[in-house]
């Protein structure tokens, strides 16, 4: 699957997620893994209405993302900008 950026930043947020992330990540686990990035909760919802990641699966009661899907959903819904320094 090839990935386009809009950015150097999100490029970089990309490869960075990708090389450290696990190949499956199950929903309830990405908030810690991200850093509050995101929510459990607001995964559920945007699931719920068709807006989640393509690739999400359940295995007994807990929903997982495979990370080559979930990373490039993620970064195209909420986008990525490289900050300037403060001065």
């Amino acid at each position: 699957m090839q990935v386009q950026f809009k950015t150097d930043a999100e490029r970089e947020i990309y490869d960075l997620l990708i090389s450290t992330l696990p190949p499956v990540i199950a929903r309830k686990s990405v908030p810690q893994s991200l850093g509050g990035i995101i929510s459990a909760q607001t995964l559920a919802n945007l699931d719920c209405q068709g807006d989640g990641p393509d690739g999400a699966f359940r295995l007994g009661s807990q929903v997982f993302y495979r990370t080559d899907k979930f990373v490039p959903w993620l970064i195209q819904k909420y986008g990525v900008r490289s900050r300037a320094p403060r001065i």
